[in-house]
């Protein structure tokens, strides 16, 4: 930057070329304008995978009621969301990694909500009837938050796998 010196003999600093933020939000916005279905569709799964570990995942009752989002419930869950977070943000920037690391964070996620789902099994829990599990004396039920987190992983394989075969 120069110094200019004015008519008092103070010295200022010049205003240079404004500085310019690394990422701009316009292109960002174009890039997603740019972007075939498939890849918005797997955007918002990863998003609705996001957002639904926050959705109530297991409702008991006992003599009052209480949930737990799929946030509480697992650390796998925790750590699900957030390379899904990692995974919107690099779609971005490089869209192959994007794709690669959706893929394993819904497959894995598939694996860990089946492997619940026979572990609640093996404790006494219907699931077709949304899981009782103590018996006549209040209960355990399923909520919805863990479905819409099961169908959003499977959305993300889907259109992973669409992608990477070159299917848009």
């Amino acid at each position: 930057m120069e110094n200019q010196t004015t008519s008092q003999g103070v010295e200022q600093q010049g205003q240079g070329p404004e500085k310019k933020s690394p990422i701009q939000v316009n292109q960002l916005l174009d890039q997603l304008k740019n972007s075939s279905k498939i890849e918005k569709v797997l955007l918002g799964a990863l998003l609705a995978l996001l957002i639904t570990a926050f959705l109530p995942w297991v409702k008991i009752e006992v003599f009052y009621t209480q949930s737990f989002s799929g946030w509480n419930f697992s650390g796998w869950v925790q750590l699900f969301s957030l390379v899904s977070l990692a995974a919107i943000i690099l779609f971005f920037f490089k869209k192959k990694i994007a794709l690669l690391t959706a893929l394993g964070v819904g497959a894995a996620s598939i694996i860990f909500q089946v492997y619940t789902l026979i572990r609640m099994s093996g404790q006494g829990t219907d699931m077709g009837a949304l899981g009782d599990i103590m018996g006549g004396f209040g209960g355990a039920n399923v909520a919805v938050g863990f479905y819409l987190y099961f169908a959003a992983a499977i959305v993300m394989v889907v259109t992973s796998v669409m992608i990477l075969k070159g299917k848009k």
